[in-house]
Order: structure tokens, then sequence, then C-alpha cells
């Protein structure tokens, strides 16, 4: 349910699953805890008061973030840069990428921060054995604890008709200067 920002997998090893009703169940439940949530939130926040298509940044995220993502296949540095005007910039530090500016997020979707955590989603891929067969972007999580941003990360499919997959990763990375 793409409007909703929902999915439901259901996954069998018998036949005689009704998998369609299972879905159907989950649907329902779902539906009714979004639409309470939604109603509830907006009733305490007055709506979005904020232009929802700028970021803006809070101070404490101000600067530049170095740091790496843990996977299994090695460590990769990066270096996060975010600056007042809402501007964010990721970037690989490794030679191949070592000059470049970075890359803003994905078209139309703006980073957020809240509750102490940043999300953002960039069109850079990991590469890992499974990861590099498919077009996919990097989705953060990062909670802020002081100078430190670390969470999960995931590298998600984002080509259609692909089989689509969601790998999670590990970061670290900590402000070197504001």
């Amino acid at each position: 349910m793409p409007t909703k920002n929902i999915a439901v997998a259901v996954v069998s090893n018998g036949e005689d699953a009704d998998t369609p009703k299972i879905c159907d169940w989950i649907f329902a439940e779902l539906l009714t805890r979004y639409n309470a949530f939604f109603t509830i939130r907006e009733a305490f926040s007055g709506g979005n008061k904020n232009d929802p298509g700028r970021f803006s940044p809070p101070a404490t995220l101000i600067g530049t973030w170095q740091g790496s993502i843990k996977m299994f296949e090695g460590d990769v540095p990066v270096q996060l840069i975010v600056k007042p005007d809402g501007d964010v910039r990721m970037k690989y530090l490794n030679e191949d990428y070592a000059e470049n500016e970075g890359v803003t997020p994905v078209e139309g979707q703006i980073p957020r921060f809240a509750n102490g955590v940043f999300y953002a989603s960039f069109p850079l891929e990991i590469t890992t054995s499974f990861t590099n067969r498919y077009r996919h972007s990097v989705n953060f999580h990062l909670k802020l604890r002081g100078n430190i941003l670390s969470g999960y990360i995931s590298a998600e499919a984002s080509e259609p008709l692909k089989p689509h997959f969601c790998v999670p990763f590990y970061m670290r990375i900590e402000r070197v200067d504001k």
C-alpha cells in the first residue's frame, strides 16, 4: 500500500495456509493503528508548520562527520556534511571518491531529524557480494549521542521488477568540525 508506506509479506511453508486472508488481517490491524497514530499526532503537533520541502538541521547536527560503515567484507570510510542551510552531502572517503563533493539525498526525499534520530536516503551503493548485483540506495537511521551519530543504515533495492532486498549495516560517525 504505497500511499500509506505499508507493505506486508506473508510466507508459508505449507500449501494450506490462506495467505491472502492473513494479509487482509494484518492490513486491517496496521491501518487501524496507522490512522489512529496520525490522527493523534496531528492533534498534538498542530500539523507540520515547517516547510516540507526543505531540511532545517538543528545546530547539534551541523558540521562535518567522519567514520565508517561496518560491513562483513570490511569497513568503508565515509563522510557526512550537514550545512546550516540544509544542504546535506554524503561521500565515501576511499581513493576513488576522496576529491568528490559527495551526493545529495535521493531526489524528493528530504532528510529529517526527529527524537534525536537523523533519517536520510542517499543515491549511493554499498558494494558487497550480494548488493552489487542490483541498483540500490542507502537509508540512514542514525541516533545522535553527543558528537557521535550511530545506528543502522540499509541498502535497499531501487530497480523495479528486480528482486527486492534490504540489507542492514552499522554506521558510526563522529563530528570532526562544526
